[in-house]
């Protein structure tokens, strides 16, 4: 902590003085509070408001993946040891950190982390070489018992699905929203969880398409995206990917035609209409997750109307897992032959805010190219 003061990280508690020298040794450090405490008085409610403690959690989750990239894991990530200085929250207590050439500390075989926070995996008796992700599990837990005011987590995943889990009734749709990024989060299989970057990253989303006020406590559920949390994962997940697409399609079409509607979905179960196809999917560096390459869990593409002159623009989900890679192209149709004019790729997270930046990103690409291009007469 001293030398992290030193090298001037902010999101750190501080370590104003020490001296290894004396005996006993000492160290002093600023007087914090608590954050579970800065966030009850800020928001004036018990337990606090939902959005507050996101904001603070999105700003520990930025602090721990600049550690991250030193190396250095806390592995004791409760609420205990975040606290609230200077108007910003912080992390203290690293005494069972890990850092490059930290002397080995704690006896092998012992649980490292904080009860009822901690990991899975860092309960075996052989430890995960590397311990980021433990810090993520502990990190989201973390936040959910400072939104619903509690002492303890339930255990294990946070399921969407898990009534236990519910986050409905601390922030409304906004709160049904938050959930996958928790359930991310706390992935059973370290490899299967989020990093910290990327945690911090959907938090900082979600804040932004949930701004102040928009965040309430509800009483009673209504609408059909309640339903959501029972969906069967598989089709939840590409429930959601389909929902990205129409948004760009109209966008393109108007873009094009001067009309939202002149654009065709897929037809029947090939997912994709009549005659249209990606064609730059070499230059999109699909992951290969079988021995036949890739095979997705589920593609859904969407297609403008051939215009005047000639072109049309794509959007197209591939679903892999939780990942969702969008692509959107331009093609030009001439004389039968389709050539592609330009593609990109962007990927996010299904069900979380990075999904729907992805495909704004796109958006914002095609509608740039073809603006280049004034839109003929039909």
């Amino acid at each position: 902590m001293a030398a992290l003061t030193a090298a001037g990280e902010h999101g750190v508690l501080p370590v104003l003085d020490i001296d290894k020298a004396a005996a006993p040794e000492w160290f002093v450090m600023p007087q914090a509070r608590l954050l579970a405490d800065a966030l009850r008085e800020r928001s004036g409610q018990e337990p606090p408001c939902l959005r507050d403690v996101v904001a603070s959690i999105a700003d520990i989750a930025e602090t721990l993946g600049r550690l991250s990239d030193q190396e250095i894991a806390h592995r004791d990530i409760k609420p205990a040891n975040l606290f609230w200085l200077d108007q910003r929250p912080v992390v203290g207590d690293f005494g069972i950190a890990a850092w490059p050439r930290r002397p080995a500390l704690t006896l092998t075989g012992e649980n490292i982390g904080p009860m009822y926070f901690i990991a899975p995996e860092m309960r075996e008796r052989q430890k995960p070489a590397r311990d980021f992700p433990a810090d993520v599990w502990s990190l989201a837990k973390t936040l959910f018992v400072l939104a619903h005011g509690l002492k303890y987590p339930p255990e294990g995943t946070h399921y969407v699905q898990g009534p236990e889990f519910d986050l409905w009734h601390l922030g409304g749709n906004a709160g049904l929203r938050l959930a996958p990024i928790l359930e991310a989060a706390t992935a059973y299989r370290p490899r299967d969880r989020i990093s910290m970057t990327d945690f911090c990253t959907e938090l900082r989303l979600w804040l932004d398409q949930h701004p102040e006020g928009t965040v309430n406590a509800q009483t009673f559920r209504k609408g059909f995206e309640v339903m959501e949390p029972v969906f069967a994962q598989y089709e939840r997940y590409g429930a959601a990917l389909r929902r990205l697409l129409p948004e760009a399609a109209r966008q393109f079409a108007q873009q094009l035609h001067g009309s939202p509607d002149l654009w065709d979905a897929p037809e029947g179960d090939r997912g994709r209409p009549e005659g249209v196809k990606l064609l730059g999917e070499e230059q999109y560096d699909f992951p290969i997750n079988s021995n036949e390459g890739m095979e997705p869990d589920d593609f859904w593409l969407l297609s403008t109307r051939v215009d005047s002159a000639g072109r049309r623009a794509v959007i197209a989900g591939v679903l892999l897992g939780t990942d969702a890679l969008l692509i959107a192209e331009i093609q030009r149709v001439d004389q039968n032959a389709v050539v592609l004019e330009n593609g990109w790729r962007r990927d996010g997270h299904v069900l979380m805010p990075s999904a729907q930046a992805a495909r704004d990103e796109l958006m914002a690409l095609v509608s740039a190219k073809l603006s280049q291009t004034p839109r003929l007469t039909d």
